[in-house]
C-alpha cells in the first residue's frame, strides 16, 4: 500500500542516519533527515485521509439517535417520565463517530438500567442532556433512582458486576464497545438514593 511505501522510505532514511552517524557529512545528514521528516509528513496526510474516511463512513446523527432511544423507552416503560435537552446551536444531524448499531445498544442498556433504578420510586423520571464541547460530544444519562455507592462507581463496568437475573447489554459491553470508536464512559455523580449521572462522550463526525 502507498502508507507502507512511504513507511518502508523513512524507515530507509533513518538507517541511512544511524548509519552515518557522527563521522558523516553535515549537509549528508540533514539530507536523510530531510527525507525522513518529507516521509513521515506523508504518512501523516495518508493517516489523517483515513481517520475523516472513517468517521464519515462510521457516522450517527447523534440528535436523531437519541430521538429513536426515547421513542422506544417511552413504548417499553411508558410510566416514566423522560426528556431530552439539546443544545441550542445544535443540529439534530450533528453527527458522532460511532456506527448507529452500536449507538442504540449503548443507549438501549443505559435506559434500560436508569428504568431499572427508578422501579418504584415516586416521580421517577430520566434526563439525557447533550453539550458540544469543542470536536467532541458528550451525552449525561441522568435518573432520579436508587444510585449507587461511591465505591462501585468504577465496579459497574466490570464484566462480573451485574444487577440482573439475567444477563444483557451490561455497561462492561457498552464501555467495550465505546472503546472501539475511541468513545468514554464513565459514572458522573451518583448516591444511594439521590440518582445517577453516566457520562458518554464521543468524538464528532
Amino acid at each position: 500500500s502507498v502508507i507502507a511505501e512511504r513507511v518502508a522510505l523513512a524507515g530507509r532514511a533513518m538507517d541511512a542516519i544511524v548509519a552515518a552517524g557522527s563521522g558523516g557529512s553535515a549537509s549528508g545528514l540533514k539530507d536523510h533527515i530531510g527525507s525522513a521528516l518529507a516521509s513521515l509528513g506523508d504518512v501523516d496526510e495518508s493517516l489523517a485521509g483515513i481517520r475523516s474516511y472513517l468517521r464519515s463512513a462510521f457516522r450517527t446523527p447523534v440528535g436523531e439517535a437519541l430521538e429513536r432511544a426515547v421513542a422506544r423507552f417511552r413504548d417499553e416503560y411508558g410510566g416514566k417520565t423522560i426528556s431530552v435537552v439539546l443544545p441550542p446551536e445544535a443540529s439534530v444531524s450533528e453527527g458522532v463517530f460511532i456506527s448507529p448499531v452500536a449507538f442504540d445498544k449503548v443507549f438501549e442498556a443505559l435506559l434500560c438500567n436508569a428504568a431499572r433504578a427508578t422501579d418504584g420510586r415516586a416521580e421517577a423520571a430520566v434526563l439525557i442532556e447533550m453539550r458540544s464541547e469543542g470536536n467532541y460530544c458528550s451525552i449525561d444519562v441522568r435518573d432520579t433512582g436508587c444510585g449507587i455507592a461511591r465505591e462501585d462507581w468504577a465496579r459497574i463496568f466490570e464484566r462480573s458486576y451485574t444487577t440482573k437475573a439475567e444477563g444483557g447489554f451490561g455497561l462492561y459491553y457498552s464501555r467495550g464497545e465505546l472503546a472501539k470508536y475511541n468513545g468514554k464512559i464513565y459514572v458522573v455523580g451518583s448516591a444511594p438514593g439521590e440518582g445517577t449521572t453516566i457520562r458518554v462522550v464521543l468524538r464528532k463526525s
